[in-house]
């Protein structure tokens, strides 16, 4: 894990020390991360009109895997969910996606698995999910992890991760793409 943290933390800085090459390389600086980092620029996230069941799906996921942690790092949470959507590999709905494999395990997210009630308790972290899920699903903003279909909080160490490419740390999470 943290080789791939230093690895994320050497690419960010070779792209700050690389800032002068925009002009030299052509375009805008995410086509520079492009250039020397190989990942994609991040991308717009389509709009989606939400069912009420949909909405509570996605507030849940950013409620439960990034409660307490920076507006930035509940988003990307958002927008993982939302780029499961549209891939093959992944259910087409976003309850699909949060509910993959059931409820008893093995699931996609462990806390939809756990045995435990998935009602929140802290109604401000609710209403905050809530909103942060709506925004997403109906102004969405540019993907912050471009692009990654998995993730993992930092003081974890599964298994899966070195299948996949580390794309982006936000907050207590790693971001990782095919």
């Amino acid at each position: 894990m943290r080789s791939d943290i230093g690895k994320m933390t050497a690419v960010a800085l070779t792209l700050v020390v690389a800032d002068w090459g925009v002009s030299r390389l052509g375009g805008t600086p995410d086509r520079v991360v492009e250039e020397i980092a190989g990942v994609p620029a991040a991308e717009a996230l389509p709009a989606l009109a939400l069912a009420p069941e949909q909405k509570h799906c996605l507030a849940q996921a950013v409620y439960f895997e990034a409660r307490g942690e920076p507006e930035t790092a509940k988003r990307a949470v958002a927008a993982v969910v939302l780029n499961r959507t549209r891939h093959p590999d992944f259910p087409d709905s976003i309850c699909g996606v949060v509910r993959q494999g059931g409820s008893k395990g093995p699931c996609q997210f462990s806390w939809w698995c756990d045995g435990r009630s998935d009602a929140a308790q802290d109604a401000r972290s609710w209403q905050e999910a809530l909103r942060i899920a709506e925004e997403m699903a109906r102004a969405p903003e540019r993907d912050p992890t471009r692009g990654a279909l998995y993730f993992h909080r930092d003081d974890v160490h599964p298994t899966w991760k070195t299948a996949f490419r580390p794309v982006a740390s936000i907050g207590r999470h790693i971001y990782y793409a095919e």
